[in-house]
């Protein structure tokens, strides 16, 4: 292999350049403070999980006593993330590896959203501008590809954060394999893994892979293609799926919020709403990230007929937004995909944010592109190269405000950290007192609040106390809605 051309180290040295960026934005969150929300229970699977391995046991199976009465939480859960942070503690020997992951995840995104956009045939240019916007979006529901989803003072959805490592990546290898018959085991192999660390996540790209049949000729090689890239992500996945089929009948998904938007979603009405108005990808903010999406979807068809590229990344954001809209619009159809009964249909406008940024990054490359054609139309020919500097400076410019609005949430969130972290080392204290006597009387299940009655007991800083006892490992009654176990209706309404 030769060295590198010096324009691949100038593209690469971007990527770099915005990857350094979303850590040194993204430091705080390396403070070492308890969890709350989702990220209350994923540490406490990491370090469950952990302490299996140094057992010498493998963490595939086996009673997970911290919330719901107890319950096989790794035999029925996305829980791939949570061993392999469990497996670099125990190699590292330091239990302290689930929010450093978690940052390594978050900093590199924009590496995975590059990866994925080359792979998928986008140039460098375009590949540049989604690595630029993946981290980006702000939607009024926080539940989507966004920090408001991953971060300490968001929802800390750690498995969706994995899953959405691997969708581009995984997006652009189902493609490939199916639109060009390229490395399709690879794709089934990654389809896999992405599936293990979030279920949402993985029937979203499954999804995709039925949907590139269609987007092109012959349909009998594509769908051979495609069930190539099914029996490999089967292969992966067995171990998992197989028991999750088998004892499904061991567990309760859902019923307390059926009925509800948590699993409907919120309609075609409401999500174009938002779309339309900035809701979707810039919430309380100039919409910057919708007129790109808006620009690289006009774009992208009206290369429909000759690009079949084009057609992949429209048709991406066309499924994902009517999965978003959910049974409210399109329940007559979408009761007819499998396992729709337990789908939260809300999860998918992780597919939307995706997708959109695909978009986005095809329609910042053609604006860019196209002023720098006028403008070298324009000047003098020995002077042309200035064009390219003006049309790269456009681009700087336009994405400065929206990198500082999510340095600001960001610096929030920080300071919020560094107030707990203050009580951790007061408060906390007392917490884990009581964590030591209830260890000391044999163990016990604890109850101290629920999540809906958490206002009314103490809290250390912003962590209520039901969750601060599962920081501490304590076996608890009352964080609700965290594990799919047969008493979750009994501990909603207790």
């Amino acid at each position: 292999m030769g060295r590198p051309s010096r324009a691949s180290l100038v593209w690469a040295g971007g990527v770099a350049a915005i990857v350094a960026l979303a850590g040194f934005i993204l430091r705080g969150e390396l403070i070492p403070v308890q969890d709350l929300n989702d990220g209350t229970m994923h540490w406490s699977m990491v370090r469950w999980a952990e302490g299996v391995l140094r057992q010498g046991r493998l963490p595939l199976d086996g009673w997970y006593p911290r919330l719901g009465l107890g319950f096989p939480q790794f035999h029925h859960y996305q829980s791939l993330p949570h061993i392999v942070t469990a497996i670099v503690s125990v190699i590292i020997g330091t239990g302290g590896t689930y929010p450093v992951m978690q940052w390594l995840l978050l900093c590199t995104l924009p590496l995975s959203a590059w990866l994925g956009a080359r792979l998928f045939g986008l140039d460098r240019a375009a590949a540049l501008w989604c690595a630029a916007l993946i981290l980006l979006p702000v939607s009024a529901t926080n539940y989507g590809n966004e920090l408001g989803s991953y971060l300490w003072r968001g929802f800390g959805m750690y498995p969706q954060l994995w899953g959405m490592w691997l969708m581009p990546i995984c997006l652009a290898l189902t493609w490939r394999a199916v639109d060009q018959g390229r490395r399709p085991v690879l794709a089934g192999a990654v389809l896999g893994l992405t599936a293990l660390s979030h279920a949402i996540v993985g029937f979203l790209a499954a999804l995709m892979v039925v949907v590139w049949i269609v987007l092109g000729r012959p349909l009998a090689a594509r769908a051979l293609r495609a069930v190539v890239v099914t029996i490999a992500t089967l292969c992966v996945t067995a171990w998992f799926l197989v028991p999750l089929a088998l004892d499904s009948n061991g567990a309760t998904y859902g019923g307390f919020q059926r009925g509800t938007f948590w699993y409907d979603s919120y309609g075609a009405r409401k999500v174009l709403g938002w779309l339309v108005t900035g809701g979707i990808f810039d919430r309380g903010r100039p919409p910057l990230l919708t007129s790109l999406v808006a620009v690289g979807l006009i774009v992208c068809v009206a290369r429909c007929r000759r690009d079949r590229l084009a057609r992949a990344l429209v048709a991406s954001f066309v499924v994902s937004l009517v999965l978003f809209c959910g049974t409210p619009t399109f329940g007559w159809f979408l009761r007819f995909l499998p396992g729709s009964h337990n789908l939260f249909f809300p999860r998918f406008l992780v597919g939307v944010h995706l997708s959109g940024v695909l978009l986005a990054g095809v329609g910042g490359a053609w604006l860019v592109r196209s002023l720098r054609d006028v403008l070298q139309q324009r000047l003098p020919s020995r002077i042309a190269v200035v064009g390219v500097v003006v049309a790269a400076l456009v681009a700087g410019v336009l994405l400065v405000p929206p990198w500082r609005e999510r340095d600001k949430y960001a610096a929030e969130g920080a300071d919020l950290i560094r107030t707990q972290r203050q009580a951790d080392l007061s408060v906390g204290g007392d917490v884990a007192q009581i964590a030591d006597r209830v260890r000391q009387l044999g163990d016990g299940r604890v109850y101290s609040g629920s999540s809906s009655t958490a206002k009314w007991w103490p809290h250390v800083g912003f962590v209520p106390l039901n969750a601060a006892l599962v920081n501490d490992d304590v076996d608890t009654f009352g964080h609700q809605l965290r594990v799919s176990s047969l008493s979750t209706a009994m501990e909603v309404q207790f």
